[in-house]
């Protein structure tokens, strides 16, 4: 059984039972022979391939951008968003109410600090500004109370966080050093190796079971995109030649990433290649559900994207000017979005992309039902 939602973009021969030469962008514009199709609520239509028994309808997507008065980096399923602003530094936002994250000397006035991630149970990572100045490496605010945790410095190097997961293990590299680390309150350090030893290592995202994706690199080459087990073990997935914004893994196990212009995915055994938007830039944001985002170039010009379950969007920004684009950071469960615009010759600004439509929605994936 097969449905393709409108708005779905369709081009080729489909060798489905009833189906002809599909035509142009959507299925508004596609030419089709004994096809039945049905009525959604929200008012969409749903064409019915094969085999149409009783399926889940998703509602069409859309959304409605607003912009912040920060930088935003993440968002979790709550709808909390973190991000940094020159005023207070790191910050939490959720529901139109903007706080700053407290200092590790309680201050309340702008200071060093700007956020990297946030988890599903609120808790914030963030990092002082200037590397190796600070008495320790990394700050972590939890909820209820979001007091700042001080992480202090690894062994050796001056740690630059990436991610934190739920169980608040923490990956960065030590650029200065070249080495790279995970850190967790009961284990304290553990370096991450290459998959060579020749290599340095780059974790970029972590899982809440705990595995590791990242790359390795020299001076002069390119290395391998990895995924590191909970106990260290390494596994070379492909060659990191080409990559174009930094890997990322989901609960699942599902690591993704870009490679030149194709969108890569591996769960078990040889990568995958997926369907990858026209002019693909960077892959910059994966969602639980699976939902990607990123940068492409159509027509010399830069734009946002997300890609999910074969429907590509565009995410531009409200109020753009020539040369504005979205570079979309965060992506949860249900299909909110949050990213930076790009200006030129004018500073960057946030932007949340709430979900809106006829209906509510929420990603996930279709079951078909007898």
């Amino acid at each position: 059984m097969q449905w393709l939602e409108m708005g779905s973009e369709v081009s080729g021969w489909h060798n489905h039972p009833g189906a002809t030469r599909l035509v142009g962008r959507g299925l508004i514009n596609a030419r089709w022979l004994a096809t039945r199709f049905f009525p959604l609520l929200a008012g969409g239509i749903m064409l019915c391939l094969s085999g149409c028994g009783l399926t889940q309808v998703q509602p069409p997507r859309s959304w409605s951008p607003v912009a912040l008065q920060f930088l935003p980096v993440a968002i979790n399923n709550s709808e909390v968003i973190a991000g940094s602003n020159e005023t207070l530094g790191a910050v939490r936002y959720h529901n139109g109410a903007l706080a700053g994250l407290a200092h590790i000397n309680h201050s309340t006035g702008g200071g060093p600090y700007r956020a990297v991630d946030i988890t599903t149970s609120g808790a914030i990572l963030g990092i002082p500004d200037q590397l190796g100045l600070a008495s320790y490496a990394a700050v972590t605010w939890s909820p209820p109370t979001f007091n700042p945790f001080p992480i202090g410095k690894p062994p050796v190097g001056f740690l630059e966080p990436q991610a934190m997961n739920n169980s608040q293990l923490v990956i960065g590299w030590a650029g200065d050093a070249q080495l790279a680390w995970k850190w967790s309150l009961t284990q304290g350090y553990t370096e991450l190796k290459p998959h060579l030893p020749e290599f340095h290592a780059r974790p970029t995202d972590v899982n809440d079971t705990g595995f590791i994706v990242g790359y390795d690199t020299t001076n002069v080459s390119a290395g391998s995109v990895l995924l590191w087990s909970p106990g260290g073990a390494v596994t070379t997935l492909d060659t990191a030649a080409g990559l174009r914004g930094f890997p990322r893994i989901r609960n699942s196990g599902e690591v993704v990433w870009a490679n030149a212009t194709q969108i890569k995915r591996w769960s078990a055994g040889p990568a995958v290649t997926a369907v990858a938007p026209a002019g693909l830039e960077k892959l910059t944001a994966l969602s639980e559900a699976g939902r990607l985002a990123g940068t492409l170039k159509t027509n010399g010009v830069l734009r946002g994207w997300t890609l999910y379950q074969g429907t590509l969007s565009f995410l531009d920004p409200p109020d753009a000017q020539p040369g504005d684009y979205v570079e979309p950071t965060g992506i949860n469960a249900c299909g909110s979005i949050v990213g930076v615009v790009h200006r030129t010759g004018n500073p960057d600004y946030g932007v949340y992309f709430t979900r809106s439509g006829p209906v509510f929605w929420c990603d996930t994936p279709a079951v078909a039902t007898q």
